[in-house]
């Protein structure tokens, strides 16, 4: 891996005196649009057939195998990602 330095800064806004950021700066990002949409129960495959159809970037559901919120997301290389809060809890506690 190669580092190139674009003379961006990520901590540019960081202030040294006031031990944090700067937040008398402008935010980077906004909120510009917001879409309303029923929280579904489905599969993992259901809500994958889902998001190709819609040409949505990411489906929020209610996972049918526990019930719990599930998350998938098309990813930057074009695989599907999928975050299960639920999944993650079980395998710590075992």
């Amino acid at each position: 891996m190669r580092y190139e330095d674009t003379g961006d800064d990520p901590l540019e806004d960081y202030d040294d005196h006031t031990n944090g950021w700067d937040h008398s700066a402008p935010p980077q990002a906004m909120v510009i649009a917001e879409t309303e949409a029923p929280l579904r129960t489905m599969t993992v495959s259901a809500a994958v057939l889902e998001m190709d159809m819609s040409n949505y970037p990411v489906v929020m559901f209610r996972n049918a195998a526990h019930g719990g919120l599930s998350v998938i997301y098309r990813r930057p290389d074009g695989n599907i990602g999928w975050i299960d809060p639920e999944r993650t809890r079980a395998r710590s506690v075992a």
